[in-house]
């Protein structure tokens, strides 16, 4: 059965990450959100589970606040669908190169009727371009330029947040993130505390099975 585990991390860790109750709950309904649609619920693609989704939606909004942005709620819903969605593609046999571009589909036909259509198209490439080795968006022209440098960050922020999360990759060091292609200084100062939070969270779902004893 799947879980959201953020309401069970210990507080003193979370105070470390700046995220506040708000950005917990958040991060919860999303993950829900993601349980509810059965996203990765039928994955067998390694270490690509809904617990992998979670932290990178938590790393997502510890570098945003490291940052010290505050995101509109707008803004926050593009970056965390885009975060929900970024591996949906890896469910039904994409290659590496090109799940990002089956996962922007996949988030298309669920959000057509709960966003603008701006809005999805904004999360679709965020989707599509975590999946590339080529950092920046292209927009159409009627993107505004203060809209293009804010999706852009976003963008940065969502492959920064999924790369951090491949420390946790430890029978595997190859595929550990590599701290000097990171693009955020944000990124780059947590980078070290990858375990903490790897810990943090496998503690908080032994703490979630042990309230939860069937």
């Amino acid at each position: 059965m799947e879980h959201s585990y953020i309401k069970y991390m210990d507080s003193l860790f979370l105070k470390v990450t700046k995220i506040n109750k708000n950005q917990i709950n958040k991060i919860e309904s999303f993950i829900n959100f993601g349980i509810k649609n059965k996203l990765y619920t039928k994955t067998k693609v390694m270490y690509h589970d809904l617990k992998h989704i979670e932290k990178v939606l938590i790393y997502s909004a510890w570098i945003i606040n490291l940052k010290g942005i505050k995101l509109s709620n707008k803004d926050w819903n593009i970056l965390l669908y885009a975060g929900l969605f970024h591996d949906s593609g890896r469910t039904i046999g994409a290659s590496d190169r090109n799940h990002g571009v089956v996962g922007a589909t996949v988030a298309e036909k669920i959000l057509n009727d709960k966003l603008t259509s701006q809005e999805v198209n904004f999360i679709k490439e965020l989707i599509k371009t975590h999946a590339v080795s080529d950092n920046l968006i292209i927009f159409n022209d009627n993107v505004k330029k203060e809209e293009r440098k804010k999706i852009q960050l976003l963008s940065d922020v969502l492959k920064d947040a999924d790369a951090l999360d491949r420390n946790r990759l430890k029978i595997f060091p190859f595929w550990k993130c590599n701290i000097k292609y990171l693009r955020t200084d944000e990124a780059k100062k947590i980078y070290y505390l990858t375990d903490n939070l790897y810990k943090e969270y496998y503690k908080a779902i032994k703490k979630y099975k042990n309230v939860n004893v069937i």
